[in-house]
């Protein structure tokens, strides 16, 4: 039984052929440089990527969220565990309804040679994930940013101010993620994100997102909808 949309491990039909200066050209294109359309899967990315992002943080092991260390307590590292992270992902994006769109993931992409990101504050931006459509900026999606429990506050204000500028820029993500993973009072947190936002007049909308221990999933901790006016 064929799919309903042209793959790999289907027979593809029979290609036309048209005549053109008595010489024979087959009209079908590799599978491989075909595009397939969001629009025509009618996939809900924000639910899809949610339960992506969920699958995938229940499979991460404790040692991704706190590195043994020699002679010393275990320690949070945001990179070991954003490369774990990511290595879920892709393995949950085969069995994901995602893997059918033409949306990609991608983590640290560096937009400092992109033309759409040349205006100040834009051009040094390396976010941890993206989730988009590469070569077209009306698919920016979700950009995710990923702190520690034992975040400092710098840090915090640079990743929160990252994401209000993939966001509010023109044809900007869609969806913005803080994600921080191990245990802290998380309470503190959102006062202190609040405090930032109001502070810097953002008003882009931000969700916050824990994953506190190995064995369970991300949940949502707070979101902030956003300021259309704004």
């Amino acid at each position: 039984m064929r799919c309903n949309v042209r793959c790999l491990y289907c027979k593809p039909p029979t290609p036309k052929i048209v005549k053109l200066e008595d010489r024979q050209y087959s009209t079908r294109r590799a599978p491989s440089i075909q595009k397939q359309s969001f629009s025509h899967m009618h996939v809900d990315p924000i639910q899809t990527f949610t339960s992506l992002l969920q699958t995938a943080t229940k499979e991460i092991k404790e040692l991704y969220l706190k590195l043994p260390v020699d002679g010393k307590p275990s320690v949070h590292r945001e990179r070991v565990y954003c490369y774990e992270l990511y290595h879920q992902m892709r393995l949950a994006w085969t069995t994901n309804a995602l893997a059918s769109t033409d949306y990609l993931l991608n983590g640290e992409v560096d937009k400092s040679g992109h033309p759409s990101f040349q205006e100040e504050g834009l051009r040094r931006l390396k976010p941890d994930f993206l989730l988009h459509g590469p070569g077209h900026m009306s698919r920016n999606h979700t950009v995710i940013e990923v702190k520690s429990a034992n975040y400092q506050k710098f840090g915090l204000h640079k990743d929160l101010t990252t994401l209000h500028r993939l966001s509010s820029m023109e044809q900007g993500y869609k969806r913005q993620m803080l994600l921080v993973f191990g245990e802290t009072d998380f309470t503190k947190l959102i006062q202190i994100i609040e405090d930032f936002r109001n502070r810097n007049g953002f008003a882009t909308p931000l969700e916050l997102w824990s994953h506190r221990s190995p064995g369970t999933s991300a949940q949502r901790e707070a979101c902030w909808p956003g300021d259309d006016s704004k």
